[in-house]
């Protein structure tokens, strides 16, 4: 755009038109000057590529780029993981309000009659059994939590 087509230039056997070669000189030298864009659509086209050209590029990134990357994604990962054990731990606690609203609601229609053949030996067994669960699940929590480092 900024140079004269000589006759060796035409290699690929295309002809250089010579009036898109004045346009885009034009252009050049309009936008050097700073004159206000008046003209052909194609010139107006010409100088912003021309204003594009002597433009600076746009910055490239950062040098530690991926490292602030990896490091917001972990934060939020972390934020994340935070987010589920609160939630978790707020269903656990509604299931142990809604298991001891359903006791309640067994002895306030029932009477305390309703609970006390727990006591007896063969549903000693089930409640065992409830207990060892319990226990089971709360030990393997405890040791995944060990394991991962979370909480």
């Amino acid at each position: 755009m900024n140079r004269r087509p000589h006759e060796h230039d035409q290699d690929d056997a295309t002809p250089i038109d010579e009036r898109e070669w004045a346009l885009q000189e034009q252009a050049l030298e309009d936008e050097r000057r700073g004159t206000p864009p008046t003209g052909d659509p194609r010139r107006l086209h010409y100088r912003v590529l021309a204003r594009r050209l002597r433009a600076l590029p746009d910055a490239a990134l950062p040098s530690n780029f991926a490292w602030e990357t990896a490091q917001a994604v972990e934060r939020r990962a972390r934020a994340e993981a935070r987010a589920f054990a609160r939630f978790r731990r707020r269903l656990y606690v509604a299931f142990a309000l809604v298991y001891a609203s359903c006791l309640l609601l067994v002895v306030a229609l029932s009477g305390i009659d309703a609970v006390l053949p727990l006591r007896g030996g063969s549903s000693l067994r089930w409640v065992v059994a409830l207990f060892a669960c319990v226990g089971v699940s709360l030990l393997l929590r405890g040791g995944e939590r060990r394991k991962t480092g979370s909480e």
